[in-house]
């Protein structure tokens, strides 16, 4: 908790996404208190996998301890599931499978104290604050609005070998889930995968007023 604010757990984060469209990898959600044995041999997801907390006490879940990737095998995944449910015993936990690699970007919505709601893309990842190469435009946009914030950006050459159809829809989508959330303070899907004809976001922070 911040204060009035509030961080709600990955898996709720996604399930409200998904109802406006935005596409996730195939995942699974364990409750609290969950048997890892039992369960690491009932995931019916493909190897390798991500296991991940979703607990509204863990905002950077990296740093935290909570994220393992390239978990393979079932011996491997209960290894993976102890770890995690020893270490946040109270928390769910997100399994997930991994994705192929392509290009990590990062797209957002804050709130603007002259603008109000701000939607925001860039390049994403473990870079995205390094870099700092973000555009931003008041919401709601429309396709236009979408396709001239990769203009803005000083990587818009790298953009530009792939298809802006997979980037510019996930930016009207959020645009119109934001539009329909007023409690939304933040959201950061971070990275979305970016490939030539699709995309596929892997990690998702939404914090609530």
């Amino acid at each position: 908790m911040h204060g009035k604010k509030k961080v709600l757990p990955e898996s709720e984060v996604r399930s409200l996404l998904s109802g406006y469209g935005v596409p996730f990898p195939q995942y699974r959600v364990l409750k609290a208190g969950f048997e890892p044995k039992s369960v690491a041999g009932a995931v019916d997801l493909d190897f390798p996998i991500a296991v991940k907390v979703s607990s509204t006490h863990v905002i950077h879940k990296s740093r935290a301890g909570g994220v393992l990737l390239d978990v393979s095998g079932r011996d491997g995944l209960e290894k993976a599931l102890i770890g995690i449910s020893n270490r946040f015993p109270d928390s769910d936990v997100l399994v997930e499978e991994m994705v192929p690699r392509g290009l990590e970007v990062i797209v957002g919505v804050t709130e603007d104290p002259s603008f109000g709601k701000v939607i925001m893309v860039g390049l994403g990842g473990i870079s995205a604050n390094a870099l700092n190469d973000v555009s931003f435009r008041a919401l709601p946009i429309e396709e236009w609005d979408a396709i001239s914030m990769l203009v803005d950006l000083r990587a818009k050459k790298i953009f530009e070998t792939f298809s802006k159809e997979p980037l510019v829809d996930l930016l009207r989508k959020v645009s119109g889930f934001a539009m329909c959330h007023e409690e939304l303070d933040q959201l950061d899907l971070n990275p979305a995968i970016l490939y030539d004809r699709s995309l596929l976001v892997v990690d998702a922070k939404m914090v609530v007023s």
